[in-house]
């Protein structure tokens, strides 16, 4: 099968004449001439372009909800930490919004010797906190002060 132009060249060409639409009427019942499309080629072009946007991002959002939805999880000694740490410090926090008269409410059934030892202990534990962290504060600043000790390449060599 050919195009319509090419097949009226040949026919002129053969005949010697125009074609008529009679003629382009029996060239297509005998299957000699394809018919023209109805969308022009700009068309086709269109329709190809916005189909190939549209499937890309398709694509690109069908990847995000996959990435979204089955992103492992962490692993359960990570997650038991990551409790345990806010749990932790959920209670710290509870202790020192409150003060200590958290902990002294459930000591009312304590005599008043065991209640003034209970307090004590309690005083006794946040200085030794206090005492950690300043030590720990002296510690890096000492880390970080200390001057780096470099050899230039000829002291290196008198030492060897």
């Amino acid at each position: 099968m050919i195009r319509k132009k090419e097949w009226e060249k040949s026919f002129k060409n053969v005949n010697g004449r125009e074609p008529n639409e009679e003629d382009y009427e029996k060239a297509l019942s005998l299957g000699l001439v394809r018919e023209e499309s109805s969308v022009p080629n700009s068309n086709k072009k269109k329709v190809l372009v916005l189909g190939t946007v549209i499937v890309s991002l398709l694509i690109f959002a069908i990847g995000i909800l996959l990435t979204i939805f089955f992103y492992p999880s962490p692993k359960s000694s990570q997650a038991s930490f990551a409790s345990s740490t806010s749990q932790s410090s959920k209670k710290e926090r509870e202790s020192t919004d409150t003060g200590s008269s958290i902990d002294y409410k459930d000591s009312s059934k304590l005599s008043q010797e065991d209640q003034v030892k209970l307090e004590e202990g309690y005083k006794s534990i946040e200085l030794e906190k206090e005492a950690w962290h300043r030590q720990m504060l002296r510690d890096i600043i000492t880390m970080y002060a200390e001057p780096k000790i470099s050899y230039s390449d000829s002291q290196f060599q008198e030492k060897i």
